[in-house]
């Protein structure tokens, strides 16, 4: 029996942020140890939003003036009010050394009934500085 070939993932950089203020939940985990295969992005919000990946393509990161972003994007399942359905997503983690708070800014896309793409969520989080943390992968 032949080996599947795991799907190559080059990534930029890792980065992890996590958050809990009463019921909300925020886990962002994005290529640990360099690699795509474990990782994982959650949101709860209340009862009526929660929202977790199914795939997570590479990270691109940008540098500028010591503070840092973390792009990625890929494929997960939203539920809104009771009602569970595939969507994209793209998340981006700011590190900010020079504020005790960094930012998670997550977004959630969907297609309508006309193949029209849609902006269902737009969340953005202020997380302690000591709860976001990115570094660069090296390179090949």
């Amino acid at each position: 029996m032949k080996k599947r070939q795991k799907e190559k993932c080059e990534c930029d950089c890792s980065g992890i942020a996590r958050l809990q203020v009463g019921n909300t939940i925020f886990i962002a985990i994005i290529c640990p140890k360099c690699s795509c295969e474990s990782s994982l992005v959650i949101f709860n919000a209340e009862d009526d939003l929660s929202f977790r990946s199914t795939r997570v393509k590479p990270s691109s990161c940008v540098s500028n003036g010591g503070g840092k972003v973390l792009i990625a994007a890929g494929e997960g399942f939203l539920t809104i009010d009771g009602q569970t359905f595939p969507t994209a997503f793209q998340i981006a983690l700011h590190e900010d050394p020079s504020s005790p708070f960094d930012l998670a800014i997550l977004d959630f896309f969907t297609l309508d009934e006309n193949g029209q793409i849609g902006i269902i969520q737009n969340i953005v989080l202020l997380i302690p500085d000591q709860d976001l943390k990115i570094c660069d992968c090296p390179g090949e």
